[in-house]
């Protein structure tokens, strides 16, 4: 994989993107804009494509991207879907959470939105679990007639590196 960098100022900070990125998974295949400094692993824990961004200062965490193309039908973006969507995305978070014996602090409600020109429900979940706060922001958009799902996962009190991380995400483009 050829990746062309290119820098870019972040406030006082620089970042470091490879552009255009090609990832291919089986017959899938899209494009992301994904740091340099980050690295990656094809089929980690079941999970076709992981990005990980460096670690924190001050901690031994880092936020984590993954993108999972589903078998699942296409979602059709209206209210009804929407509402369904969201009943069932905070069902299953509850369940996930207290399976592991974790807390549940929040649900963000499932809202349409718009990653890489193509319409997404994107939701989200800050929880407790094993002593550690996380925040989850999940994505699911269609490309063609593939459902993906796009997930990101860190340290709440690390906004800046949410930040960075949910640009990543959203810089998701279908092939």
């Amino acid at each position: 994989m050829k990746l062309l960098f290119q820098t870019f100022l972040c406030g006082v900070f620089s970042v470091n993107f490879a552009q255009a990125s090609q990832y291919k998974w089986k017959e899938f295949s899209f494009k992301m804009d994904v740091p340099s400094t980050w690295q990656s692993a094809n089929d980690f824990m079941g999970v076709p494509l992981t990005l990980f961004a460096p670690m924190m200062s001050g901690t031994d965490r880092r936020v984590v991207v993954q993108v999972m193309p589903t078998q699942a039908k296409p979602l059709v973006f209206n209210d009804k879907e929407m509402k369904a969507f969201d009943k069932n995305y905070a069902a299953r978070r509850k369940k996930w959470i207290q399976k592991r014996n974790g807390k549940l602090k929040e649900i963000e409600s499932v809202k349409i939105d718009i990653v890489g020109g193509q319409k997404a429900f994107v939701a989200g979940s800050t929880y407790n679990w094993v002593l550690r706060n996380f925040k989850e922001k999940t994505y699911y958009l269609n490309c063609g007639k593939t459902l993906y799902h796009l997930k990101l996962v860190g340290d709440p009190a690390k906004k800046d590196e949410l930040d960075k991380a949910e640009k990543v995400l959203r810089s998701f483009r279908c092939e």
